[in-house]
C-alpha cells in the first residue's frame, strides 16, 4: 500500500482554500458598480479577502519549508513559574540520552521569568524522536519575548499550557491565553500541583496526588480552556506534580546552592516514599508520558493534524473576518440601496411629470398666443384705421415668431427644472455620492419645432372680408337697372347683414377670424404633436435607462452580498471536508 504524503495533503489543502479566496477576489473586482459608496465598500471586502490570501500563502510556504516533519514537536508555555522548565527536565532524565549527567540546570532557581528565550529539546521515546520547547512565561514581562514565543508556537505541532496556581487564570491572563494560542493547534493544560517535602510528611497526604479538592480545580482549569478555546483545539486537562517526578529521577547538580537544597529534599521525600518509583507513581507524570509516548508514535499523523488545523483556523478567520466586515458594512449597504430605491422613487415621477408639463404647458401657449391674435385682429376690424389686411399679417407675422421662440423654451425650461429637481436630489443623499443619470438638456438648436408649415396658413383674409361685407351697400349706387337690381341684391345683402350683426358687417368678419383662428390651432397642435411625442420618448428613454441604472446597481448590491454569503458556504464546506 502506497504511503500517504501528509506534507502534499497540506499543500493541496492550502492551495485549495487560496484558490476559493483568489475566485473570490476576482468576482468581487468583476462587479461594476458606478459610485464611490459602492466602492468602498467593494474595496472593503476585497483587502479583508487580499490579506487572507496573503496569510494562506505565507502558512503555506511555512508549512512547506519551517515545519518539521520528521518529528513530533510540543511547546510548553504557560504562566510564568508554573513548572514548564521542571517538566521538560524531567523528561530529559527519562528519554535525553545525550544530557549530562547533572540534572536541574534549565530548572528555574525562583527569579521572574527564569526562561527568556525559547529552548528546544530533543529527545527519544521508544525509539520514536520528539521536541520539547520550553517557552517564556507570559505573566511577567513578556513583551519582549513576543517574538520568540510566538515563533516557538508557530513550529509546535501541539500545545502544553501549564497552569501552576491553585485558582483559575485571571481575565488577563485567559485573554493572552487565548491570543497567543487562538484555534490552530491542539492544546492540552497541565495543571502542575504545587507543593514541598513538607507537604507529603503525613501518611494521609501521601494516598493519592488526585484528591477530590484538586480534581474539583482540574474541572475549573478544564470548564476555562473549553470556553477559551473550543472543543475542537482544546483536548483536556493533564494533573501532575512536576517537582515529583523530577526528584524521583534526578541526579542534582552542584553548581547551584538551590539544587543543592533540592538534593536534601529529595532524600528526604524518598524517605517519606521508601523509593523512586512510589514518588514517580504518586506526581501522576506517567500519564503526561504516556500521552507524549503516543503522539510521538504517531507523529506523521500528529503533525498532519496539527497543521491541518492551522487551515481550519485560516478559513474560519477568513469566515469570521469577511462576517465581521459584512456586518460593518451591512449598515452602509442598506442604507446605500434604501438611498438608490428611494433616488429611483422619486426621479421616475419627476420625468413623467415633466413630460406631462411639457403637453399641457405647449397645448396652453399656443391656444394663448392664438386667441391672443384673435383678439388683436378684432381689435383691427373694430379701428377706423385703414390697412386693415396689412396690418393684421403683420400681427399675424409677429405672433407666429413669438409662439416658435415660447414653445422651444417650454421643453427647455422644463427639462432643465427636471435636470436641476434631479441634482438637488442626488445632493440629499447625505453624503453618498452618485455619478449622475444623464438626462438630456434640450437647446434651442435641439429642440426645434417648424411651425411655419402650420402657422403659415395663418393668412387670414380679413380684409377681404371686411371689405365683402361692406361693399355691397356702396354698389347700389351704380346707374342702370342692372345696376339698381345688383346694387338692390347687394344692398339688401348689406342691410341684411347690417341688422343681423348690427355693425356693418363687422361681426361677420369675427366670426371668419374666430373659425379660422379654430383651424389654425388645431394646425399648430397637429403639427407640434410630432416633436413632443418625440421629447416625450426622449424622456422615457432617459427613464429607462435611469431605472435600469438604478436596477444594476441594486443588482450590484445583492450581487455582492451572494457573493459573501456563497463564499462563506464554500469554506464552511472546505473545512468540513478537509475534517
Amino acid at each position: 500500500m502506497e504511503k500517504r504524503n501528509y506534507k502534499q495533503d497540506i499543500a493541496d489543502a492550502y492551495n485549495s482554500l487560496i484558490s476559493k479566496l483568489e475566485e473570490l477576489s476576482t468576482n468581487i473586482e468583476q462587479i461594476k458598480g458606478v459610485n464611490s459608496t459602492f466602492s468602498l465598500i467593494q474595496e472593503s471586502f476585497n483587502d479583508t479577502v487580499e490579506k487572507k490570501i496573503c496569510e494562506a500563502k505565507r502558512q503555506l510556504s511555512s508549512s512547506q519549508k519551517d515545519t518539521i516533519w520528521d518529528r513530533l514537536v510540543i511547546a510548553f508555555f504557560g504562566q510564568t513559574n508554573a513548572g514548564k522548565s521542571t517538566i521538560i527536565e524531567a523528561f530529559r532524565i527519562l528519554f535525553d540520552a545525550n544530557k549530562s549527567d547533572e540534572d536541574g540546570i534549565i530548572v528555574g532557581d525562583g527569579s521572574p521569568d527564569f526562561t527568556k528565550t525559547y529552548d528546544e529539546y530533543e529527545m527519544t521515546i521508544d525509539n520514536h524522536p520528539f521536541t520539547l520547547i520550553d517557552v517564556p512565561g507570559i505573566e511577567g514581562n513578556e513583551a519582549e519575548f513576543t517574538d520568540g514565543i510566538k515563533k516557538a508556537l508557530r513550529k509546535a505541532h501541539c500545545v502544553f499550557y501549564v497552569q501552576g496556581q491553585d485558582t483559575k487564570p485571571d481575565s488577563a491572563t485567559a485573554e493572552k491565553i487565548k491570543q497567543y494560542l487562538g484555534d490552530w493547534v491542539k492544546v492540552y493544560s497541565i495543571y502542575n500541583v504545587r507543593g514541598g517535602v513538607g507537604n507529603y510528611d503525613e501518611i494521609e497526604e501521601r494516598e493519592s496526588l488526585l484528591t477530590p479538592d484538586k480534581l474539583k480545580k482540574e474541572g475549573l482549569i478544564k470548564d476555562l480552556f473549553e470556553s477559551l478555546l473550543g472543543k475542537d483545539v482544546y483536548c483536556g486537562c493533564i494533573t501532575v506534580q512536576a517537582l515529583l517526578a523530577l526528584y524521583a529521577n534526578a541526579k542534582f547538580t552542584s553548581q547551584r546552592e538551590d539544587l543543592i537544597i533540592a538534593k536534601e529534599n529529595q532524600d528526604r521525600l524518598l524517605e517519606y516514599f521508601r523509593s523512586r518509583e512510589n514518588v514517580m507513581k504518586f506526581s501522576q507524570f506517567q500519564t503526561l508520558v504516556n500521552l507524549v509516548g503516543t503522539k510521538s508514535e504517531n507523529f506523521t499523523k500528529e503533525i498532519y493534524e496539527a497543521n491541518k488545523q492551522k487551515i481550519v483556523s485560516l478559513a474560519r478567520n477568513v469566515i469570521d473576518s469577511v462576517a465581521k466586515d459584512l456586518e460593518t458594512q451591512n449598515e452602509n449597504i442598506r442604507d446605500y440601496a434604501d438611498k438608490l430605491r428611494k433616488f429611483k422613487g422619486e426621479v421616475i415621477p419627476l420625468i413623467s411629470a415633466t413630460k406631462r408639463e411639457i403637453q399641457t404647458k405647449t397645448n396652453s401657449e399656443i391656444n394663448k398666443e392664438l386667441n391672443k391674435l384673435k383678439h388683436t385682429i378684432f381689435s383691427i376690424i373694430d379701428d377706423d384705421k385703414n390697412e386693415k389686411k396689412e396690418r393684421s399679417r403683420d400681427v399675424q407675422f409677429a405672433i407666429k415668431q413669438n409662439l416658435k421662440i415660447n414653445l422651444a423654451q417650454i421643453a427647455e425650461k422644463e427639462i432643465q427644472k427636471l435636470n436641476n429637481k434631479i441634482e438637488i436630489k442626488r445632493k440629499g443623499l447625505d453624503g453618498i455620492k452618485y455619478r449622475q443619470i444623464p438626462v438630456p438638456s434640450f437647446s434651442k438648436s435641439t429642440f426645434s419645432i417648424d411651425f411655419d408649415g402650420a402657422i403659415e396658413n395663418l393668412d387670414i383674409s380679413i380684409g377681404d372680408a371686411i371689405f365683402g361685407g361692406l361693399i355691397g351697400m356702396g354698389v347700389g349706387a351704380f346707374g342702370g337697372p342692372i345696376g339698381i337690381g345688383v346694387g338692390a341684391v347687394i344692398g339688401a345683402l348689406g342691410i341684411a347683414k347690417k341688422v343681423i350683426f348690427g355693425d356693418g358687417g363687422k361681426g361677420g368678419a369675427k366670426e371668419e377670424v374666430s373659425k379660422a383662428i379654430e383651424t389654425a390651432i388645431k394646425k399648430v397642435k397637429d403639427s407640434t404633436s410630432p416633436q413632443i411625442s418625440k421629447i416625450s420618448s426622449e424622456l422615457d428613454k432617459q427613464s429607462n435607462e435611469f431605472r435600469r441604472s438604478i436596477d444594476k446597481e441594486l443588482n450590484n448590491v445583492a450581487q455582492l452580498r451572494d457573493l459573501i454569503e456563497k463564499n462563506r458556504a464554500d469554506i464552511q464546506r472546505f473545512i468540513i471536508n478537509i475534517n
